[in-house]
């Protein structure tokens, strides 16, 4: 045989040995659904079968202590995984791996600056060869194969070990994404079965007053909100009407949004002066909640007949009175309910009329940013108002609604109450 035949028999050899540790380690693309231990028993088993070698051992980076830590074997008892090496990040190896080198070790049994310590003298191991585990940049680990005698590796087997840690490194980010994707759903089926906990606390319709006409609504940005509205119907024909707004995001606003509710529940079915009723509810929750944590609320109680509108405003965005497409603000209240031990709070009141509108709201109608990065802010929030008094309650914060939309503006909660009288 022609020497150019035979290098080309060898290359194709080569060529081939590459298509077979290719071909195998796609399996492990398909183990991102195996749980871990699986996973990285199959890694060594298969790095340690396609280099023919008798001993492999694959070690994770402990990002907490900067340490590889070695996690499975193959061909190596259990006793191994806790006796065998564990490499600081500040070692020979953990080094090398950072900076994405392979180590080659003629005899483990007496390399200085890779030790394996009694560990491989007990198991009889002696050359090792190490490729790092690398994705994204990021260190993951290391995957190394052992021989019994001492001996150099060939470039083919540095090669193969080479593309069998590339693809164990795909397949463990791959079974990472498959974790991370698990605990999503998970977080998400209990966010929908929070959301919709949360919306049977919200009022499912408006109570029918005679000569006026309510409606209430209210859209979390994400699955749970800090905002709410209330109806709490009180002795003598009264109606309060509350609309309150919790600090911060997410589930831990929403679990303090039901607190406040009861809390408020409570005190408006027990007592009827408003400025005690604000209190109390203060002091229930600046006990009960962290120094950040405090809720905004306005609580108003309609009397109906005489058509007045007694409220406290504990630090909430200030409802809009329109009459004649004029606009009063209700101010009258004290600090939001949380921040301070002894809060007082003071009531004001509210004469009605025949074509007025009364707008409560939350700050995700005025204080979201919009296009051009603008906040959409009050003023704004009272123009579009006024060019829609003349719709329904339920129709006129919708179309509020979409008017902040069709300006851009998105991020936050918004709820509404809407009380017309006729």
């Amino acid at each position: 045989m022609r020497t150019e035949d035979i290098d080309q028999t060898v290359a194709g050899s080569r060529i081939e040995a590459q298509l077979r540790a290719l071909d195998a380690v796609e399996r492990l693309m398909l183990a991102g659904e195996f749980d871990l231990e699986t996973l990285l028993g199959e890694i060594v088993r298969l790095a340690a079968t396609r280099l023919g070698a008798p001993f492999s051992a694959l070690w994770l980076l402990d990002e907490d202590t900067d340490r590889l830590v070695l996690r499975a074997v193959y061909g190596l008892p259990r006793s191994f995984l806790k006796n065998g090496p564990v490499f600081p990040g500040d070692s020979t190896f953990g080094a090398a791996m950072r900076g994405r080198q392979m180590i080659h070790v003629f005899d483990v049994r007496s390399d200085g600056d890779v030790a394996h310590g009694p560990a491989a003298l007990a198991e009889g191991l002696g050359a090792m060869m190490a490729a790092p585990l690398i994705r994204g940049g990021k260190l993951l680990g290391s995957l190394a194969v052992y021989t019994r005698q001492p001996r150099r590796f060939s470039v083919e087997e540095q090669t193969l070990l080479r593309i069998v840690a590339n693809q164990a490194a795909l397949a463990l980010e791959l079974h990472r994404l498959h974790e991370a994707h698990l605990r999503y759903r998970e977080l998400e089926r209990d966010l929908a079965a929070a959301a919709e906990v949360q919306a049977r606390m919200l009022p499912a319709r408006a109570p029918r007053l005679k000569g006026y006409r309510l409606s209430g609504w209210s859209r979390p940005w994400r699955f749970v909100s800090g905002d709410f509205y209330d109806y709490v119907r009180l002795p003598d024909r009264r109606m309060a009407l509350v609309v309150g707004d919790v600090s911060g995001k997410g589930v831990a606003a929403a679990l303090l949004m039901a607190a406040t509710r009861a809390a408020l529940r409570t005190q408006l079915e027990s007592c009827e002066d408003l400025p005690t009723v604000l209190r109390r509810v203060n002091r229930t929750l600046f006990q009960d909640t962290r120094p950040e944590q405090f809720v905004t609320l306005f609580v108003g109680v309609l009397a109906p007949e005489a058509r007045t509108l007694r409220y406290v405003n504990a630090g909430h965005n200030p409802p809009l009175l329109f009459r004649e497409r004029r606009a009063r603000r209700l101010t009258r209240g004290g600090i939001p309910v949380g921040l301070m031990p002894d809060a007082a709070y003071e009531a004001g009141t509210a004469r009605l009329r025949p074509g007025d509108v009364l707008l409560l709201y939350t700050d995700g109608f005025t204080d979201v940013l919009c296009e051009h990065n603008r906040v959409f802010g009050e003023e704004r929030l009272k123009r579009a108002a006024r060019e829609l008094l003349h719709e329904p309650p339920r129709a006129l914060i919708r179309k509020l609604d979409a008017a902040l939309l069709r300006a851009g503006c998105a991020g936050d909660d918004r709820t509404a109450v809407l009380l017309k009288v006729v």
